[in-house]
């Protein structure tokens, strides 16, 4: 394999990514006192945002913002923070580094979740975690953005003195979870299938951050038109406009397993094409023979399922984007690192 083959390196990185899970969590201690406010831009506000949405469930007071708001309006995003940690791949980018330096400028304490320990955004913080290994060097976030998310989840873990084990459960999962269907779009040929028109992301809570990653990876990598939703917002005014050469897919979770098998039901009666990604046994058997549906290991925790739940999401968008021949490794009008003038 050589980076020149189109979408190779990105397959690759889909396929590996679990493998250094384990040893980046075990890098990171708990968050600072606080409260603590997550924040990132892109693929890495959505990994702050998932891992706020885990935090809060455990009774943490932990928020996530776009990087963006802290740049524009300081005083709004940081008031009654007493810790920021910001989420950057490169470390470079710019809202990441300014929303650093104004946190700083504030009293508050810093902490980079990064994967280049000497990038700049590193001078702007008290405490720095980076994933040296989980470095993608492609356009879009992939081991990036899950291993990040491995990371802040464990951060949280340990703020909350949980025991590690369960998170250690998600890791060992990775390999059965990659040799199984639910990366079936990285051996599915690049043509003969029919091409959605849209894809549909729906996950709420832990998985509203999870949803929308997929949207993005989506979107990046096929420059196809992909949304993401609350479970039950959707039910209101997208509701309308889903048709049956649309894919959709439902993150569900056993806390709300209910409601997504219904929602699976109802989704069944306007496309052929919906996926349901969840914990074995949540479906009940319940949800038509139609659905695609890939289920991890009952013995996985819902709360540090995330990066597992993903990958799925990646390896339909890398299918997507070859069947719509274009290359995942070198995504239309898109950048690594966003630098903005100040």
């Amino acid at each position: 394999m050589t980076k020149a083959e189109r979408g190779q390196w990105t397959r690759h990185l889909i396929r590996e990514q679990g493998a250094v899970w384990e040893a980046a969590a075990a890098q990171v201690g708990p968050l600072p006192a606080g409260p603590v406010l997550l924040a990132g831009s892109g693929s890495s506000y959505y990994v702050a945002l998932t891992a706020a949405a885990v935090a809060r469930r455990l009774g943490l007071s932990v928020s996530a913002r776009p990087a963006g708001d802290i740049v524009t309006e300081p005083e709004v995003a940081l008031s009654g923070q007493r810790a920021l940690v910001v989420v950057s791949r490169s470390g470079h980018t710019s809202e990441a580094v300014w929303a650093a330096e104004a946190a700083q400028q504030r009293g508050l304490a810093v902490v980079a979740l990064t994967c280049h320990s000497g990038a700049a955004l590193t001078r702007h913080a008290d405490v720095v975690w980076a994933a040296e290994d989980a470095e993608d060097a492609t356009v879009v976030m992939i081991r990036s953005f899950t291993t990040l998310l491995v990371m802040l989840q464990a951060a949280v873990a340990r703020t909350a003195r949980l025991d590690m084990a369960p998170l250690s459960d998600a890791a060992s999962a990775w390999s059965d979870w990659r040799d199984s269907n639910a990366l079936g779009w990285l051996d599915a040929p690049a043509g003969g299938a029919p091409i959605p028109r849209r894809a549909v992301m729906l996950g709420g809570g832990i998985r509203l951050g999870v949803a929308w990653e997929g949207m993005l990876k989506a979107t990046e990598m096929s420059n196809q038109v992909a949304h993401a939703y609350a479970p039950l917002e959707y039910r209101h005014g997208p509701w309308g406009s889903l048709a049956e050469e649309d894919v959709v897919f439902v993150l569900a979770q056993r806390a709300t397993a209910a409601h997504d098998r219904q929602l699976v039901v109802d989704l069944c009666q306007r496309t052929p094409l919906v996926v349901a990604v969840g914990p074995e046994g949540w479906d009940a058997g319940q949800v038509p023979a139609t659905v695609r549906l890939l289920s991890y290991p009952a013995a996985v925790d819902d709360r540090w399922a995330g990066p597992l739940v993903a990958a799925p999401l990646q390896a339909f968008s890398w299918w997507w984007a070859m069947a719509s021949g274009r290359d995942p490794d070198a995504p239309e009008s898109l950048t690594s690192v966003v630098k903005l003038d100040a």
